[in-house]
C-alpha cells in the first residue's frame, strides 16, 4: 500500500560538503573522489555494503570491537571519535576512508540530514514536551490529523509507527527477526522468566538524531504528510530534533521537581524546542496557561501564533468550562475560539483533560473544523498502558497505567477519589534508577489507596528485597512501628522469613492492607482475585512495557517477558474458577480461613 522508499546515493566527498563540512570535503576531494555512499548505520549488525558507520558509543574501550564487526559488512567509510585514532587494536583496511569527529552522533546527525534530505521540512510535525502526558497528547494529536485523513507518522515511546505499521529505528517497517517465545502463551508464570525475544519495543522515545532522520524519511518517503513527535527533555537537550522544524510545538506541563539544577535543566530542555519557532506564516504554539512557566514559553514562542489552554485560566484559548468524571470516562464541555464542543473520552482523571485540551488547542492551531477535532479525539478509544481499562465482564474496573513517579501516581489516584469501593493499588519501582522517589511512590500510595500490594519491576542489578525496603520505608511509621516488637519485619516478602513467621507476617500485612509480594505476577492476581463489586484495581508503573529485567547469572541483564496487561487480562479470565469455590474466603489476602483462626493464637 506504501510507495518504496528511493534509492540515495552521494559521492562521499559531496555529501560533508552538503552537511557543511568543508575541511572533510576538501580532503575527501583529494583522497577518495570516487568513493559512493548508499547509507548511514550507527549499529554495527546493520551495515549493509556502501553504508557509512558512524561508531555512536560512549564506551571508548567498545570502539575496536565495534569496527571490527562492521568492517564485515564492507562500509563505505568510518566515522569515529576523535580519542579513538591511533588507539591499540584499532585495525582499518588501507585506503577505506576514516573521518575522527570530535561527536560522531552531531556530525552522523547533519550527515543524515543532508543524505535524506532534511524530511521535517517536508512534513507538517507537530512535536509534543514536557514532563508528563507527552504520550497521551501525542495520540491524541495523531487521532485528530488521522481524521483530516492526513496519513500520519509517529515517533514516541509506545511506537515508532506510520498509519497503523510500525517501524525500526531505521525507518523500515518492522519485522520480527527472531521466534517470539511467549507467542503462544496465555501469560507468564510466577518466579519464571521467559525470554524477551522477537518482540517489538523502543529503547528511546526520541531517538538519536541520525534516526530521527531516518524515521522522518521513511515517513516521508512512504507518502506520510504529518507526523506526530514525542521530545523527551534529555532528547531535546541532546539535540535530537535539531533540523527537524516543527509546525507547531506544544508544552505539557513542567514537573515539580524539588532538585533546582535538575528543574532548571529539564526547563531549558523544554524551552529550547519553542526557541526554533520563528515562522510565523507555517509554525505556531500550543501552551498550557495554568502551568507555571507558561509566562516563559510565551516569551520564546513570541515570534508565532500561540494558542493557549487550561482548566484555571479562564483568559486561555481553549478552556474546559465543566467535567463531569465517571470510572469509565470524561465528558468535557470545552470552549475555543470556533465554538463549544462536547469530547467524551475514556481517559478518565484531571490530569487527562489537560491531555485532551493540548490536543483540542492543537487543532485549533492547525486550523481544523471541530468536528474534526472531536471525531480525532473520541476515536482514540485507548491508549496502550495509559489508562487502559481492561474489561472482561467482571463486576470491578481494573486499570492498567504508565504512572511511575509520585506525582503521576497521585494524578492517576485522585482521578478514582471517590468514585469506587475500594481502590488496590499494584506499583513497584525500577532498580538502578532514581531512588529517592521510592519512599515518595509508598507514601502516595497509602494515602489514596484502600489496599496497597508492593511489588517488583524490573529490579535490573539490584536486590528486588532492598528495592522494595526502599518503597516501604514511605509508610507512615504510625504502621510500620506497630510490629517493632516482632522478631522479623512484617512489610516485607515471606519468601525471607521462616515458615514459623509467617502468619505473624501475613496478619500485620492484612491488618494494614498493605501487602508485599515480590513476584508481580502474583501480585496482580492476589489484586483481581481479592477486588469485590465497584472496587478498582490500578495496576501502574509499567504500562505498555512488556518487557522486565532482572540480573543475570553472568552478572549482565536478563530480559523477560511481562506485560501488565495480558497478566491482568489473565487473571480476569480465571476467576470464574475461583468463584467455583464457594468456600474459598476471597474478602482479605491471604485468602482462606487459616489465618483468621489463628488471630486468636497470634492475639494471645
Amino acid at each position: 500500500e506504501y510507495p518504496e522508499p528511493e534509492e540515495r546515493a552521494f559521492f562521499i566527498a559531496d555529501l560533508f560538503a552538503e552537511a557543511a563540512y568543508m575541511d572533510a570535503h576538501a580532503e575527501l576531494s583529494a583522497s577518495h573522489p570516487e568513493t559512493v555512499v548508499y547509507g548511514l548505520q550507527s549499529n554495527p549488525k546493520e551495515i549493509i555494503k556502501g553504508d557509512i558507520y558512524c561508531c555512536v558509543t560512549r564506551v571508548l574501550e567498545l570502539v575496536p570491537k565495534l569496527v571490527e564487526e562492521a568492517l564485515a559488512a564492507e562500509p563505505a567509510a568510518l566515522l569515529l571519535p576523535a580519542e579513538a585514532e591511533g588507539m591499540e587494536g584499532l585495525n582499518i583496511p588501507p585506503g577505506l576512508p576514516v573521518q575522527y569527529v570530535g561527536y560522531v552522533a552531531e556530525v552522523a546527525h547533519r550527515l543524515a540530514v543532508a543524505f535524506y534530505g532534511a524530511p521535517g521540512r517536508d512534513l507538517m510535525v507537530c512535536a509534543v514536551a514536557g514532563s508528563q502526558g507527552k504520550t497521551t497528547t501525542s495520540w491524541l494529536i495523531r487521532g485528530i490529523l488521522e481524521e483530516l485523513d492526513q496519513l500520519t507518522g509517529m515517533i514516541g515511546s509506545i511506537e515508532h509507527a506510520l498509519a497503523e505499521r510500525q517501524l525500526d529505528v531505521d525507518g523500515d517497517f518492522w519485522e520480527p527477526d527472531e521466534e517470539d517465545p511467549s507467542q503462544e502463551l496465555e501469560c507468564s508464570a510466577p518466579f519464571t522468566a521467559i525470554p524477551y525475544k522477537g518482540r517489538y519495543r523502543v529503547e528511546e522515545s526520541t531517538p538519536e538524531g541520525l534516526q530521527m532522520q531516518k524515521l522522518l524519511a521513511g515517513m516521508r518517503d512512504r507518502g506520510a504528510t504529518c507526523a506526530v513527535v514525542e521530545c523527551s527533555d534529555v532528547g531535546l537537550a541532546c539535540g535530537h530534533i535539531n533540523f527537524v522544524e516543527a509546525t507547531v510545538a506544544v508544552h505539557t506541563n513542567t514537573a515539580d521537581e524539588k532538585d533546582e539544577t535538575r528543574r532548571q535543566t529539564m526547563l531549558a530542555a523544554q524551552l529550547g524546542l519553542f526557541s526554533t519557532l520563528v515562522d510565523p506564516t507555517s509554525q505556531a504554539a500550543v501552551i498550557n496557561l495554568d502551568d507555571p512557566a507558561a509566562p516563559q514559553f510565551k516569551q520564546r514562542a513570541s515570534r508565532v501564533p500561540i494558542v493557549t489552554y487550561g482548566i484555571d485560566s479562564e483568559s486561555a484559548d481553549v478552556v474546559c468550562e465543566s467535567a463531569r468524571f465517571d470510572i469509565r470516562e470524561n465528558e468535557l464541555i470545552i470552549r475555543t475560539p470556533l465554538g463549544r464542543l462536547q469530547i467524551i473520552t475514556q481517559l478518565i482523571g484531571k490530569h487527562n483533560v489537560y491531555n485532551v485540551l493540548a490536543a483540542v488547542a492543537t487543532g485549533i492551531a492547525l486550523k481544523a473544523p471541530l468536528e474534526s477535532i472531536v471525531a480525532g479525539v473520541e476515536a482514540v478509544e485507548f491508549i496502550p498502558g495509559r489508562c487502559e481499562l481492561l474489561e472482561e465482564g467482571q463486576e470491578f474496573r481494573v486499570i492498567v497505567d504508565a504512572a511511575d513517579t509520585p506525582e503521576s501516581l497521585d494524578a492517576m489516584l485522585s482521578s478514582l477519589a471517590g468514585k469506587a469501593k475500594n481502590i488496590y493499588t499494584v506499583f513497584g519501582c525500577r532498580g538502578n534508577e532514581d531512588r529517592t522517589i521510592r519512599a515518595r511512590m509508598a507514601d502516595v500510595a497509602h494515602a489514596k489507596s484502600d489496599v496497597v500490594i508492593i511489588t517488583n519491576d524490573s529490579p535490573r542489578l539490584e536486590e528486588p528485597a532492598k528495592i522494595i525496603q526502599d518503597v516501604v520505608a514511605g509508610l507512615p511509621d504510625d504502621v510500620v512501628n506497630k510490629y517493632s516488637g516482632y522478631v522479623y519485619f512484617p512489610f516485607q516478602d515471606q519468601g525471607h522469613v521462616p515458615l514459623w513467621f509467617e502468619p505473624y507476617l501475613q496478619k500485620a500485612q492484612r491488618d494494614s492492607k498493605r501487602y508485599v509480594m515480590e513476584d508481580r505476577f502474583s501480585a496482580i492476581r492476589a489484586a483481581i482475585g481479592t477486588a469485590a463489586p465497584d472496587d478498582v484495581v490500578l495496576i501502574v508503573g509499567r504500562g505498555h512495557s512488556d518487557c522486565m529485567e532482572y540480573e543475570a547469572e553472568n552478572g549482565g541483564i536478563l530480559e523477560s517477558w511481562f506485560d501488565d496487561r495480558t497478566e491482568a487480562r489473565n487473571a480476569l479470565q480465571k476467576l470464574q474458577y475461583l468463584q467455583q469455590i464457594p468456600s474459598l474466603e476471597r474478602k482479605v489476602l491471604p485468602w482462606g480461613k487459616a489465618l483468621t483462626e489463628m488471630d486468636t493464637i497470634i492475639s494471645a
